[in-house]
């Protein structure tokens, strides 16, 4: 889930209601929102050949991937409200950002030229 794994133990001695035909059942409700395009933040220029800044993205915890998975850059909680990445160590491409705020994770593709 999202890179978080849970688990659960139940213990104690509950006769008569856990039993192997009649198993507890446990239900974990995490809710996480995941948006292609979220309206409230804003990356551009995309594409880019330098530089994008990210735009309403403030505490933020964001991520940039490429296409194979491997995390090429980190940062947590962003402390400004317009952040700017540079692109000039990357290869020409496809990346991932992964923007993670207040329990919503919002998934952008940004273009390297």
């Amino acid at each position: 889930m999202n890179g978080y794994m849970f688990r659960c133990q139940i213990e104690g001695n509950c006769p008569g209601f856990i039993t192997p035909s009649n198993p507890a059942i446990l239900i974990v409700d995490y809710n996480v929102g995941i948006s292609e395009n979220n309206n409230e933040i804003m990356v551009y220029p995309n594409p880019s050949k330098n530089n994008v800044f990210i735009q309403g993205a403030e505490g933020a915890d964001i991520t940039i991937s490429d296409l194979n998975g491997r995390v090429i850059e980190s940062r947590y909680d962003l402390g400004s409200d317009k952040e700017m990445i540079s692109l000039t160590e990357y290869e020409n491409g496809m990346y991932i950002l992964r923007v993670i705020q207040d329990n919503n994770i919002s998934i952008i593709k940004i273009i390297k030229e």
